[in-house]
């Protein structure tokens, strides 16, 4: 303290108050302008002037619908080649994006986000907004502004969009009244309301498809009862999807019917019969579970003469039954999803029996751990990457050893395998060396072998030590070419379990390249091409063996060149091999390296100070 009197601060210095610095602080606000139509904010406000203190209350605009907005810049993709593509083939690739989405999937709207360009060509094609999309009142009124006359597609799942349930059915039935203008309608739902199922009811004159599936466990109708065929006079596919016990008239015009009602086996034979065999067009017949006459009575006749699809879901023995009643003129397209193994075999001989052509292609693929399928193709198969089999059985349920010696032993019974010239083995690697001689003495047209994931070690197991009994042995004589694609070329090469584990090894510790390249040497003549594609876990050496024993080496170079051993295996084995099925072999580079040298190729071995 000094004793002078205190310094007056000037009035501007003088502290405010917080209300009066946040009013300055509104007062002298940037002008900022209005966010772009579409931008992550979507309230807009009116600007105001620089020290302005009247504020304006903001101005609400329309809801904004995503993906319908052009670009903020519009010029961003027209120098790409793809943006100087003539408006009619961009027109198709539109249309193919939105035909190639999933069920219930409108991401092909984003087409018209791309450039200002492409935003014109969409616009254009009512077609493409003719799939109404149900995500909000202005969406659903902007896709039929913009279909113009185009047959509208409905497809809602009512489980899953973010709207109330019953403004959803509200905004369902406001299209729906439109029903000269519909084409196709696919609702997934719960449970339907009065006015929806009313209005489901018909007519619908220009209606070509129609699926209904409920998730309900309710056994009440999917449709009102007193639907009839008359309202849908253009109907050609149908799909009822529920645990209803309801069968639902019939159109007789019908071309594609697919019924997956739970409980239909509750429905009488002779009704079911009935109503199918009105189905003269049929072409396309989809079941899981169907009823089937009683046991004691005669063995009935369902004839339908068009069907080219069969797609059937329920036990071994029902399959049969039913297609033993079937009675169709030409050869149709067999598809099981089969529930247990049981009489595989006799629905095998069934099935087989009434073909009309031979297949010459089939295939085996173990799908995960525990699951299977088998196929016949009646043409040759050049891609096993695009592959549309004509007889498929598929298990899709937890198998167990027995139940893949079944199925196998069912198949290798075959009275077509004589002709079969391609065979493809996917992750098929449990069946025993010594089971697959059966299915090997019947493949004597064989010409392609494809292996794909686990490779089926046996079957090559069997192969060599047939030969080294006996080199005349006769098994596969036309097999010209064998693929592997994908395939770990360090697997065990299967002889048998190994007691107390629940997997598949070698007992000697065998590599399938291995076993594969001592089949290839006692082969007379040498094969004619071997294609590698994809696989991983070999050598360079081992390419460099293999080119000397096939005429054509198709490789693409990929994979890891780590081979790997079992723990029963060689110790050193690592990046070279040492076993005993290749160490004597004449052309193999490496065969006279030490176990030291082999065990300081590894990659760690840098890590180990030298002696």
């Amino acid at each position: 303290m000094t004793g002078l009197p205190p310094t007056p601060r000037p009035k501007s210095a003088s502290p405010k108050t917080p209300w009066v610095r946040l009013k300055q602080a509104f007062t002298r606000r940037r002008h900022r302008e209005p966010p772009v139509l579409g931008s992550p904010s979507l309230k807009n406000f009116s600007p105001v002037a620089e020290g302005s203190t009247a504020w304006s209350s903001p101005a609400r605009g329309p809801s904004i619908i995503q993906f319908d907005t052009p670009p903020a810049n519009g010029s961003r993709n027209e120098r790409l080649p793809i943006g100087r593509l003539p408006p009619e083939i961009l027109s198709e690739v539109f249309m193919s994006l939105c035909a190639a989405c999933e069920l219930f999937d409108h991401s092909w709207v984003a087409c018209s986000h791309v450039s200002s360009a492409w935003r014109q060509i969409s616009l254009s094609i009512p077609d493409l907004w003719a799939h109404v999309v149900f995500s909000s009142p202005r969406w659903i009124n902007v896709c039929i502004e913009r279909s113009k006359s185009a047959l509208l597609i409905i497809e809602v799942n009512m489980i899953t969009v973010a709207i109330k349930s019953r403004l959803l059915q509200k905004l369902v039935c406001d299209v729906v009244q439109l029903a000269d203008r519909v084409g196709r309608i696919t609702l997934r739902f719960l449970d339907l309301d009065e006015q929806l199922a009313r209005l489901l009811a018909g007519p619908f004159p220009r209606m070509t498809s129609m699926s209904l599936e409920r998730t309900s466990l309710w056994n009440s109708p999917i449709i009102p009862a007193g639907l009839t065929a008359e309202p849908y006079p253009s109907l050609q596919n149908l799909v009822v999807s529920s645990a209803s016990w309801f069968l639902p008239p019939l159109p007789t015009h019908l071309v594609s019917l697919e019924l997956e009602i739970d409980n239909i086996i509750y429905v009488q034979w002779g009704l079911f019969a009935e109503a199918l065999q009105r189905l003269s067009a049929l072409r396309t017949l989809t079941l899981s579970e169907f009823p089937l006459p009683p046991d004691s009575s005669p063995l009935p006749r369902l004839p339908l003469p068009g069907l080219k699809t069969l797609d059937l879901s329920a036990s071994p023995e029902r399959c049969t039954r039913f297609v033993q009643i079937l009675e169709c003129t030409d050869t149709p397209q067999y598809i099981f999803t089969l529930r247990s193994t049981s009489s595989i075999a006799t629905l095998f001989r069934t099935v087989l029996s009434g073909l009309s052509r031979a297949p010459t292609s089939m295939f085996l693929h173990r799908l995960g751990s525990t699951q299977a399928a088998f196929g016949l193709v009646y043409d040759d198969v050049r891609d096993h990457r695009v592959l549309y089999a004509d007889i498929c059985f598929t298990w899709m349920f937890t198998l167990s050893d027995s139940d893949f010696a079944e199925v196998f032993a069912a198949v290798s019974g075959l009275s077509w395998l004589d002709g079969i010239r391609w065979f493809l083995l996917a992750n098929w690697n449990t069946i025993p060396q010594s089971s697959w001689a059966p299915l090997l003495l019947r493949l004597v047209s064989l010409q392609s072998l494809v292996v794909s994931g686990r490779p089926s070690s046996g079957l090559f197991w069997d192969l060599v030590q047939r030969l080294e009994d006996d080199p005349s042995d006769g098994f596969l004589p036309a097999l010209s070419e064998i693929e592997l694609s994908t395939v770990d070329c360090s697997a065990g090469g299967w002889l048998t379990r190994r007691p107390g584990i629940n997997a598949y090894f070698d007992l000697d510790g065998a590599r399938f390249l291995e076993v594969l390249i001592c089949y290839l040497e006692l082969r007379t003549p040498k094969l004619g091409s071997l294609r590698v594609n994809r696989c991983f876990n070999y050598t360079g050496a081992e390419v460099k063996l293999l080119r000397r024993l096939v005429d054509v080496v198709e490789w693409d170079g990929a994979g890891w060149l780590t081979p790997t051993y079992l723990p029963n295996g060689d110790k050193f084995g690592a990046v070279t091999i040492n076993h005993n099925l290749l160490s004597s072999r004449p052309g193999y580079e490496e065969q006279n390296l030490s176990g030291e040298e082999r065990w300081w190729r590894h990659p760690w071995a840098h890590l180990v100070p030298a002696k």
